[in-house]
């Protein structure tokens, strides 16, 4: 998404793990085609084989890059864990025609957190005629999915109050206050900032510190978006927090991209190349790499060199912001490698290069690939 909010679903995350590798119905390779119920025939009850006739050749089934990314998130749309279908519906978000049916069944899924996804895509995207579906969730047990259908009711033009956000900018829970700040950025109304301005480092005294921070720099950013353009400076400034606190430097690179600030370009240069006893780990170095592409990175060799650097990580997170970097890279080779990645065992890393792939329209430009 163009500026997604801060969802902290950990709960969530933990009642249901996406495991390291995980079936895909795309995948075949382990299908075992024979039916429990059908008892395999013994060699000799088996009919003869016969050689004298010729073999016939199978033409095999061509699928495009595009085709098989469709198919990767059609399936993690369709999966049991809501960290999958929630990051399927942020990906279809560049083709409304395939996300319209998948955004209708996130609004009533189970999981508060695919249905905020669903509603803040939905808003992204401006899916009209989708409002008989958005409303119920103005009554939604979770607040952030409340201000999530402010937001996408309000962006599809339809009539409704946004009232409520005052109260949730307010709240102690700093995932609903952090949402809400977000929806009120977006929501681009100036008259917000005294709102957002006077809920800065006041309240949610008994939370981690490092979560209070991480709120106020998505503050900062809604009145950056809001037009005061000197908030961007504390941002910037969390870039280079200590190593123990690598969530605010993520969340800083994000918001930094997110906003177009060219002023930090140098900064998130930086952080890729610093030498290495001042090296940042895997994690800092790509999302920054990645931001620096959004802003619009002159070269594509030295992005493509980093992501072959940790394609073959073991970690899959790392693998998965590999996939999401080469998104931001209009070249043949990284084409190539999101074409790969596509077919890794963690379904994470298949849903970003599929998103990716699909980005960047892969199939216009790389060849199909067959499958047997």
């Amino acid at each position: 998404m163009t500026a997604p909010a801060l969802v902290l679903w950990e709960e969530d995350r933990e009642a249901t793990p996406v495991p390291e590798t995980a079936p895909d119905p795309v995948r075949t390779e382990n299908v075992d085609e024979r039916s429990s119920e059908q008892p395999v025939l013994a060699e000799s009850a088996r009919p003869p084989v016969r050689t004298e006739s010729p073999a016939i050749e199978v033409e095999p089934i061509v699928v495009s890059p595009t085709e098989r990314a469709i198919a990767v998130l059609q399936s993690a749309a369709e999966s049991e864990w809501p960290l999958l279908r929630a990051n399927a519906l942020e990906m279809l978000a560049t083709r409304p025609d395939l996300l319209r049916p998948r955004t209708a069944e996130g609004l009533a899924d189970d999981n508060r957190g695919v249905r905020f996804v669903a509603a803040m895509t939905c808003g992204e995207v401006r899916l009209e005629s989708m409002d008989a579906l958005l409303e119920p969730l103005l009554e939604d047990p979770s607040d952030s999915v409340r201000a999530a259908a402010i937001y996408a009711l309000s962006r599809c033009g339809e009539s409704v109050s946004p009232a409520p956000l005052a109260e949730f900018v307010s709240s102690n829970d700093p995932e609903v206050r952090a949402n809400a700040i977000v929806v009120l950025g977006l929501l681009g109304d100036p008259s917000a900032r005294p709102l957002i301005r006077s809920m800065l480092g006041r309240g949610m005294e008994l939370v981690d510190p490092t979560r209070i921070r991480l709120v106020d720099l998505q503050g900062a950013a809604a009145l950056v978006r809001l037009g005061d353009a000197q908030e961007i400076e504390p941002i910037r400034a969390a870039l280079f927090a200590p190593s123990e606190q690598a969530e605010l430097t993520g969340l800083a690179i994000q918001l930094i991209s997110q906003l177009g600030d060219e002023g930090a370009r140098q900064m998130l240069v930086r952080l890729v190349e610093a030498p290495s006893r001042e090296s940042r780990p895997p994690e800092i170095r790509l999302a920054a790499a990645r931001a620096i592409a959004v802003l619009g990175a002159r070269e594509p060799g030295p992005l493509l060199r980093l992501a072959s650097e940790y394609i073959e990580s073991p970690q899959a997170e790392i693998r998965a912001q590999v996939a999401a970097l080469l998104g931001e890279v209009d070249d043949g080779t990284a084409r190539g490698f999101l074409s790969d990645l596509m077919e890794d065992p963690n379904p994470v890393v298949r849903v970003a290069a599929a998103g990716s792939c699909l980005k960047l329209g892969a199939d216009d430009r790389t060849a199909a690939a067959p499958v047997h």
